[in-house]
C-alpha cells in the first residue's frame, strides 16, 4: 500500500508531509505525557463541568495505563465519547458500589461486556473523591472566534488551490486547541507543525500582501 502513496505524493511535492506525519506518529508515541493531562486529550472535554472533568482525568488516566498493559491504542480500550459518558454518569451518581453499578448498567456509548469487564476498576476508581477538580476551560472569547473564522476561512481557500480537502491541512478542533494553547498570549497566527504548518503560513503571508496593496490602492 505505501508504495502506490509514494508516486502520487512526490508528484504532488507532499511526500515529506507523509514522512512528517509518520514521525509526529513515533515522537508522539515515545513521549510520556502528563497523566493528569490526558483528559485534555479526550474529545468533548469542554462541555464538562469541574466534576465531570475531575472524573474525566481520574478514567483518562486509567485508561492510558490499561493501553500501556496491553500495548493497544487508547480508543480500542475505551472510545472517546464512552469515556466522557462515564465520566459524567460517575460525577451525577451517589460514590457508593451499589449505586454506582446500577449506573453502569445503562451506559450507552460502552458496549456492556467492555463494562463487564472493567466494572470492578471503574467502582474503585470511581467511588473515591477526585484528589482535586480541574478549571474548566472558558470557552473561545469574540476575538478567539474571529481569529478561527479566519483561519478556517484561509485554509479552505488553501486547500482549493492545492486541490486537497480542508480537514487534511486543519480540522475546526485542532485549529480550536491551537487557539487555547496560545492563550493568554496574543500572537496573530496559529502556528500548525510540519508541511501543512507551511502551506498556511505561505498563504497566511500572501493574504496579509494582499491587504495590504488594497489598502494602499483605496
Amino acid at each position: 500500500l505505501m508504495w502506490q502513496l509514494v508516486k502520487p505524493l512526490q508528484d504532488l511535492k507532499r511526500w515529506h508531509w507523509l514522512q512528517q506525519d509518520m514521525q509526529s506518529v513515533l515522537d508522539k508515541s515515545a513521549a510520556d505525557m502528563d497523566p493528569d493531562l490526558l483528559y485534555r486529550k479526550v474529545k468533548g472535554h469542554m462541555r464538562c463541568d469541574r466534576m465531570q472533568l475531575a472524573r474525566l482525568q481520574q478514567l483518562a488516566a486509567w485508561r492510558d495505563r490499561q493501553a500501556r498493559s496491553r500495548d493497544l491504542p487508547r480508543s480500542f480500550v475505551v472510545r472517546d465519547e464512552g469515556l466522557l459518558e462515564l465520566a459524567q454518569l460517575a460525577a451525577a451518581v451517589a460514590t457508593d458500589s451499589s449505586t454506582m453499578q446500577a449506573a453502569l448498567r445503562d451506559i450507552k456509548t460502552i458496549p456492556q461486556r467492555v463494562v463487564a469487564r472493567h466494572e470492578q476498576d471503574w467502582l474503585a476508581l470511581l467511588t473515591t473523591e477526585p484528589a482535586h477538580q480541574p478549571e474548566v476551560e472558558a470557552p473561545l472569547n469574540q476575538q478567539e472566534k474571529a481569529r478561527l473564522a479566519a483561519m478556517l476561512e484561509l485554509i479552505r481557500a488553501t486547500a482549493k488551490v492545492e486541490q486537497i480537502e480542508p480537514a487534511l491541512l486543519a480540522s475546526r478542533r485542532v485549529l480550536t486547541e491551537s487557539l487555547l494553547r496560545l492563550r493568554p498570549t496574543t500572537a496573530p497566527v496559529v502556528q500548525l507543525p510540519g508541511g501543512r504548518g507551511e502551506v498556511i503560513q505561505a498563504a497566511s503571508q500572501h493574504l496579509c500582501v494582499a491587504r495590504e496593496y488594497d489598502d494602499q490602492s483605496s
